[in-house]
């Protein structure tokens, strides 16, 4: 398989996305960027060559590379088929994304190999349904830049925060109680109850939790809640028939006008028209 300009440069565009299959002898050769790239491992097992080492990369992982890293992919499977997405971003774009995300811990995600071998249900089809909606309905999304400019950025937003949670967990391995209250508060009957939930779960004072969640993750605890939340929102406008209101209150969101507030600011798009947007995609 041959390397198409469109896989190569991001096409004076900051952001481009792909849905890739290969099987049996095709493959992508060994070549660079001049952006970072990460991509998204669908079904099959992919056979990753990064600056001479190989990675077997299995459906749920994701990776993602630096500028100027030599990769070559592959199936691992001789008779197997192989699907991925991939996001290229331009650098300015992603470490814009980065400092947003962390703020105070940005540098955290440049240091070696980066890969995610399994990912929570709920985050792992967020992350697809952003990247099917890219790639799969690129003309029609692209005649909307207001949609196509906030799934890029949140896709973008959402791998690096795993990248960054998974990170902090492996680097700072003194806090087990932050990772497992962090752990618990992602299941939605946790996060439906905020910041005194939390708490609980973490055994810890208010004090103690918010000053260790702002050291390892540049956050407070209530806007990684707010986060969770707006997740948990965004996944329900695109899969269920809820209205607006219905869906606020099912994520944890007591205030309709700030729930839309929270998801304008996050997303860059109201709520009614990002589900709106979205349908029409579809």
């Amino acid at each position: 398989m041959r390397l198409t300009t469109e896989m190569t440069a991001l096409n004076q565009r900051d952001y481009n996305c792909y849905r890739n299959t290969f099987c049996g002898t095709e493959f992508f050769p060994e070549h660079k960027h001049c952006f970072f790239e990460f991509f998204l491992v669908v079904s099959g097992i992919l056979l990753h060559r990064l600056n001479g080492v190989d990675y077997r990369l299995n459906p749920g992982s994701i990776q993602l590379l630096q500028p100027e890293d030599a990769h070559a992919l592959r199936s691992a499977d001789p008779g197997g088929q192989v699907d991925i997405y991939n996001m290229n971003v331009a650098s300015h774009e992603f470490l814009k994304n980065l400092y947003f995300v962390s703020p105070t811990r940005g540098n955290t995600l440049l240091d070696g190999v980066q890969i995610i071998s399994e990912v929570p249900e709920l985050e792992w089809r967020s992350l697809v349904s952003k990247a099917e909606t890219l790639a799969v309905h690129q003309q029609t999304v692209y005649n909307s830049a207001e949609l196509r400019n906030s799934l890029c950025r949140l896709l973008t937003q959402e791998v690096i925060y795993l990248f960054l949670r998974r990170n902090a967990r492996e680097t700072h391995p003194v806090v087990p109680w932050l990772d497992k209250a962090m752990r618990e508060m992602e299941k939605r009957e946790n996060f439906l109850n905020g910041f005194q939930r939390f708490v609980e779960l973490s055994g810890r004072s208010p004090e103690h939790l918010c000053r260790t969640m702002r050291l390892y993750y540049g956050k407070s605890p209530q806007r990684w809640i707010t986060e969770l939340r707006l997740q948990n929102a965004a996944v329900l406008l695109e899969h269920s028939p809820m209205n607006v209101g219905e869906i606020a209150h099912a994520s944890g969101f007591r205030n309709l006008s700030y729930f839309r507030r929270c998801f304008l600011a996050h997303y860059g798009i109201a709520p009614l028209a990002y589900r709106r947007k979205l349908r029409e995609c579809g």
